[in-house]
């Protein structure tokens, strides 16, 4: 297929000419009567081929578009994919792209192109373009007229691109603009994308748009070209989240990613590596207020948690109280957590986590083991715990909620000393592994710390070899046990 055509359903199948080419898919089958009638014919085709008879490519896109709306379909550059034709079905269909995005579009296509190939492609993409305009030309229907001024923007975007490569002007020392620059939204959406590829946490990448969004709206706008962002604005904004409160860890992870989205545009060259970023330089940031201290669960705590979830029926809670005081696992590790036997010893495998030293095995407290299998709460091995909460989001609220309302209101449990909540569980297992006399380092081991320039040296690269299940079980097992409910009183 010539590499400059986005259409994937187009192929030359190595040959000179052209094929309409896609997989057909169930929906298919099921909406498009043209489909219904071809599984009859063929019942076991799962592809449809078809030659165009042509080795023009720019009549084998004509026709291309031609056939698949005879098949009621159409090609959605946005998605990249076969849609049903919107006119023909009256639906909703993805907003056609801006001549900015269809220009930076092109121009990221055509930057892979050898010099002998531009002007061959540039004639064959805007000959493409023009040949439709003159059709619409003749027409006066409004829909046709829509498209028109559509194509004649985009027509210019790809003129705008060609030259711009033409040129050579993203090679020159000091570039000159973007004919069409990139806005702030599109660029957010290209960390988002870049993110997404590199397979980050949803939860990081959820936060990329949060954080846009909040510095939109404190500009009053929607939207605006990135280069018009002004070291002033983003100082401002600075001094009006301080005003607001926002704790400086939350603010600065939150400016972390907008300085990001900034950097992440200048690397791919939608604007020039020559503007210094309105985000820079700002940092130390001061005057900000620190986040609220953490408390920690005690056996107490814990011990009225417990049986108030059983009083409540709430089984889910009192599983999650129980596993959560004797591992220290983080909410969303305990909610994906799955059973594992190694050597005859069960533990908890987190498999993902916050950082690379979340990934860990956690062994099951003897007195821990012993109570969910009496209670018949311990999950089969390679299984999950069977949570009724649909995320780990979710999981975690619907804790922190019932800790709020049968703990800390009914119980008039004091936050003097810390805020609680399910990170208590961890603060509260870190505090009696220290107790117990082990180091920063073992204990970072155990639950899953940030192990810093420690785990770097000899003797830490040492520990952390040694460090197998057996190992970490003997660190657990010093912790006292605590009393625990049975399910079996609630059952009666």
């Amino acid at each position: 297929m010539s590499k400059n055509i986005e259409q994937k359903c187009l192929s030359t199948n190595g040959g000179d000419t052209y094929y309409l080419q896609f997989h057909i898919k169930p929906w298919m089958f099921e909406a498009i009567p043209y489909f219904r009638q071809y599984k009859v014919k063929y019942p076991n085709r799962k592809n449809y081929k078809q030659s165009l008879k042509t080795k023009s490519l720019t009549i084998a896109l004509e026709k291309m578009h031609n056939q698949l709306l005879e098949m009621h379909l159409v090609w959605n550059d946005i998605d990249e994919e076969l849609q049903l034709d919107p006119k023909r079905y009256n639906i909703e269909v993805a907003p056609a792209p801006t001549p900015e995005e269809e220009y930076h579009r092109i121009r990221q296509a055509i930057s892979k192109y050898g010099e002998d190939e531009l002007e061959g492609y540039f004639e064959i993409e805007t000959g493409v373009i023009e040949d439709r305009l003159e059709e619409l030309s003749i027409s006066d229907n409004e829909f046709d007229q829509q498209e028109r001024r559509r194509l004649n923007a985009k027509l210019e975007a790809f003129r705008a691109a060609y030259e711009r490569e033409f040129t050579g002007e993203d090679n020159k020392l000091d570039p000159a603009p973007h004919r069409f620059e990139i806005t702030f939204m599109a660029a957010t959406k290209l960390l988002v994308k870049e993110y997404e590829e590199d397979g980050r946490d949803p939860k990081t990448i959820g936060k990329i748009n949060i954080a846009a969004n909040k510095f939109l709206e404190f500009l009053g706008v929607p939207d605006l070209t990135l280069t018009k962002i002004r070291r002033l604005n983003v100082k401002q904004y600075i001094q009006h989240s301080r005003k607001k409160g926002i704790p400086r860890n939350t603010f600065s992870n939150e400016f972390g990613l907008l300085e990001r989205i900034y950097l992440n545009a200048q690397d791919d060259g939608y604007i020039s590596p020559n503007i210094v970023s309105p985000f820079v330089g700002h940092r130390p940031l001061k005057g900000f207020k620190e986040e609220e201290s953490k408390g920690l669960y005690t056996p107490e705590h814990t011990y009225i948690l417990a049986t108030e979830a059983l009083a409540e029926g709430r089984i889910d809670i009192l599983t999650n109280v129980a596993v959560s005081y004797y591992t220290g696992m983080r909410s969303s590790e305990l909610y994906d957590c799955t059973l594992e036997v190694h050597e005859g010893i069960k533990y908890l495998a987190i498999k993902e986590g916050k950082t690379v030293n979340s990934v860990r095995p956690t062994p099951l407290h003897p007195h821990l083991e012993q109570w969910l299998t009496d209670n018949k709460l311990l999950p089969a091995v390679g299984h999950k715990f069977n949570w009724p909460n649909t995320s780990s989001d979710a999981f975690n609220k619907s804790f922190n909620r019932f800790s709020n309302k049968h703990l800390l209101k009914k119980h008039n449990v004091s936050e003097e000393d810390g805020k609680l909540s399910h990170h208590s569980f961890r603060h509260g297992m870190s505090t009696r592994l220290h107790q117990q006399g082990l180091s920063e380092l073992e204990v970072a081991h155990v639950v899953g710390h940030k192990q810093g320039t420690v785990a770097q040296t000899t003797s830490g690269k040492t520990y952390i070899k040694k460090a197998q299940i057996p190992i970490i079980l003997d660190h657990i097992k010093n912790i006292d046990p605590i009393e625990l409910p049975n399910t079996k009183a609630y059952a009666s």
